[in-house]
């Protein structure tokens, strides 16, 4: 059975849209409750993002342990592939317990403090060596446990933040994920042991066991913190439906039919203005995601849909001196997945291109800088390394700073200038392209510095408006679910795009040896 649509004219577009701004700020959330949710959410962020350190101490503890190159690959591929494979369970988890979310981030800060003390404890020999198929295993799940904080510290900020400032609370959450990095690499200098008289080292053992603990720390302050849109949500008055359902939809069941088998959307085909709640693909339109319609399975709309509103304010009138009405927000599509829709397909495309190239270029910018350096120098040589670190800081600074400037640009021209947040998602597309050309046309390691800002630019920005248009597109009622399969692009798009570049690398060699 085709999947019924119901139209609305322009004027109870509005007025639904309307219905839904004034059920956002009936939640009454303070200033301070916003900021303590934000700082909380951040600090859940440090603890998820820790995953990425593999690169710092990785060389020691394959030497350590005795791994070779390929064992070590695997291992490091594990620990990111756990935070992507495991985002649609951890976001339906966190849709599911909307209201608990405090339980699931210290499930996931137990899982990565034991995961880091796991690992010290192997390296410092107090558990006999197992095979490395059990150290790729711990790294799966110490990424498992961060995908568990990073979607609900995201989830739970989302949920709470009014509409017109979310591109901002999306930036700053993913912003401290991608810092995460950063500040635990800082942290690895106290950690230094003198060997061989004048060489230092790290120990990697007791910065791992320090890396868990705060971890563990981070992620029981951020549960505790942690502030949830059901604590503002006032109880609202059920509304007798038994009159609507016989005034607004008409039986359609048939014998042999299940409820699986009929569903009623709601959308909007009104020609009012390209905004962020327009589809990109627009046959037809579709409401904000706080005006998604109530799906009842089984029944269809009567030919008379246009006074639904007018008829709601009426019986809500008469039926109660100070009633609650049920706003469009509480009216979330819950049993349609976003992949019914067209634009789910452009936007993961969009992910797996861009954040695969993206990713492609993290892990291979420092065999870039090797190749363009002079032919006396090795990866050895100061000149690379400081070369390398440099690069590897200008991506982590740019990617920090692009999103939390993508959010707050996002915000600011959707409210004042109209702009819709999907025209940041073509700046980010536009930053990936420019990147990917310089780095093609690069002959010197000044213009790979230029690619690096560039990358390091449509990489933040991808990451915070993406989960933005997300919730937009398709109602925040299951944003942890749907933002949780779009996260699965990376674990494709990374590997395909790095072969690529081991291939084409691997030819080059191959060339420059002919020649």
């Amino acid at each position: 059975m085709a999947t019924p649509i119901v139209t609305v004219d322009e004027r109870n577009v509005v007025n639904l849209r309307k219905s839904a701004d004034i059920a956002h700020s009936n939640l009454n959330i303070p200033a301070s409750s916003l900021a303590l949710a934000l700082c909380s959410s951040c600090m859940i962020m440090l603890a998820s993002g820790t995953a990425y350190l593999f690169s710092l101490y990785g060389p020691q503890l394959s030497t350590k342990l005795n791994l070779n190159q390929s064992e070590t690959a695997f291992i490091a591929i594990c620990g990111n592939t756990g935070i992507f494979i495991s985002g649609p369970l951890m976001g339906s988890l966190v849709d599911k317990y909307r209201s608990r979310p405090q339980l699931l981030v210290l499930a996931g800060g137990c899982i990565i403090a034991s995961g880091y003390i796991s690992v010290a404890a192997i390296y410092n020999g107090y558990i006999p060596q197992p095979h490395f198929l059990i150290m790729a295993f711990i790294f799966l799940c110490i990424g498992v446990g961060s995908a568990a904080c990073y979607h609900s510290a995201l989830a739970v900020n989302y949920r709470i933040w009014p509409a017109q400032h979310r591109g901002f609370a999306v930036g700053v959450n993913v912003g401290f994920f991608g810092l995460s990095a950063f500040v635990f690499a800082n942290m690895s200098n106290i950690f230094q042991k003198i060997k061989h008289k004048e060489k230092s080292v790290l120990d990697v053992g007791a910065y791992l066991e320090a890396v868990g603990i705060i971890c563990l720390l981070l992620s029981i302050f951020g549960a505790a913190t942690m502030i949830t849109r059901e604590e503002f949500e006032a109880p609202s008055v059920e509304i007798d439906s038994s009159s609507y359902t016989t005034r607004f939809y008409s039986a359609a069941r048939e014998n042999d039919s299940s409820p699986n088998q009929t569903a009623v959307s709601l959308l909007v085909s009104a020609e009012t203005h390209l905004s962020e709640t327009t589809p990109l693909l627009r046959r037809c339109r579709r409401q904000d995601s706080c005006d998604h319609a109530l799906v009842d399975a089984g029944l269809q709309p009567i030919a008379d849909p246009d006074n639904l509103m007018e008829d709601i304010e009426e019986e809500v009138s008469s039926s109660s001196s100070t009633p609650q009405i049920h706003s469009p927000a509480e009216f979330e599509i819950e049993d349609i997945s976003c992949f019914v829709f067209a634009d789910t397909y452009l936007l993961a495309t969009v992910m797996l291109l861009l954040i695969g190239v993206c990713l492609m270029y993290y892990n291979n910018v420092g065999a870039v800088i090797l190749s363009l350096s002079p032919m006396d120098q090795d990866s050895s040589h100061p000149d690379v390394h400081w070369a390398q670190r440099i690069h590897v800081i200008v991506l982590s600074l740019f990617s920090f700073g692009s999103r939390i400037s993508v959010g707050l640009a996002a915000d600011y021209s959707y409210r004042y200038l109209s702009v819709p947040r999907a025209a940041w998602l073509l700046f980010s597309s536009l930053m990936g392209a420019a990147a990917s050309v310089t780095l093609i046309l690069a002959t010197t390691l000044d213009q790979v510095m230029i690619a690096s800002v560039f990358f390091g630019i449509s990489f933040g920005g991808i990451w915070t408006i993406m989960p933005v248009l997300i919730g937009e597109y398709f109602g925040f009622k299951r944003f942890g679910q749907n933002w949780g399969w779009m996260t699965v692009m990376p674990a494709f798009g990374g590997p395909i795009f790095s072969t690529l570049f081991v291939l084409s690398w691997g030819r080059a060699c191959s060339v420059s040896v002919l020649y």
